[in-house]
């Protein structure tokens, strides 16, 4: 599905067609999965390590459920000011889109990742 600019409007629809996986059984656990593109938000948004290890495993979910559509889906639910932590989780995990528009990453950040996986 080829969408130019995600919205409130066609997000759900994207997201459904980028669903990757044979074991979801319901709209609840489809839901559920979507809940966690707001929990990641909070996670990057506090300032500690135990929530960069849970914002690490979400992106991980995130991208074995949506493939590189959640890179996407991930920009559009947080907030501008965590864009930058993101994109630093995303070039760790080596789960960047080719096609992925131009963010800085946060080096700083970058370096705790790589301080905590050690």
């Amino acid at each position: 599905m080829l969408v130019q600019e995600l919205t409130k409007s066609n997000i759900m629809l994207y997201a459904m067609a980028h669903y990757n996986t044979d074991a979801c059984l319901s709209l609840q656990e489809f839901k559920s999965d979507m809940r966690l593109f707001k929990s990641l938000n909070t996670q990057i948004s506090r300032d500690d390590d135990l929530n960069l290890k849970a914002a690490l495993n979400i992106m991980v979910t995130l991208h074995n459920q949506f493939g590189f559509a959640a890179s996407r889906i991930i920009m559009f639910y947080l907030d501008d000011d965590n864009h930058r932590k993101a994109r630093s989780i995303l070039n760790f995990l080596n789960i960047l889109p080719p096609d992925f528009p131009h963010t800085e990453q946060d080096n700083k950040y970058l370096d705790r990742i790589e301080n905590i996986t050690r």
